[in-house]
């Protein structure tokens, strides 16, 4: 019986993992057509691992080109990852420029954040940052 319930259980496995593996296919060719909410999802999967194996360069690869497309989340998700260094090197002026985007684009928490790191950072830095967020907003809208 232990026999039976172990193959049973790699059956299930197996057709659980292929589906997982048919879901993945199927984002990833809708984020490379250039589909934001699947751009954002594949970030979020190889941020926490969910799927395919945890990655932030990926996770940042992806949440670039769904912020590209004006994704809140994605701008928000880039500060984050700028401000912890995860998959980028690390870097406030960066992060509070992706913060000043997403909370201009409505992401509430975007403000929360940003208004933190500004404790962070020197007048330069934060005049910096508004000025990249400045031009970013302008070349994308």
């Amino acid at each position: 019986m232990r026999i039976l319930s172990s193959i049973t259980l790699v059956c299930v496995l197996g057709f659980s993992s292929f589906g997982m593996a048919d879901e993945i296919s199927d984002l990833t060719a809708k984020a490379e057509a250039g589909d934001a909410s699947a751009q954002y999802s594949l970030g979020m999967m190889y941020a926490t691992g969910e799927g395919v194996p945890q990655n932030y360069q990926q996770a940042v690869y992806w949440w670039q080109k769904a912020a590209e497309r004006g994704k809140a989340a994605a701008q928000f998700d880039l500060g984050v990852m700028y401000a912890n260094g995860e998959g980028v090197t690390q870097d406030f002026v960066q992060a509070h420029k992706w913060w000043n985007i997403a909370s201009t684009n409505g992401h509430q928490k975007a403000r929360e954040y940003r208004g933190s790191l500004a404790n962070e950072m020197t007048p330069g830095q934060i005049t910096e940052a508004q000025r990249l967020a400045k031009e970013w907003m302008e070349s994308h809208q």
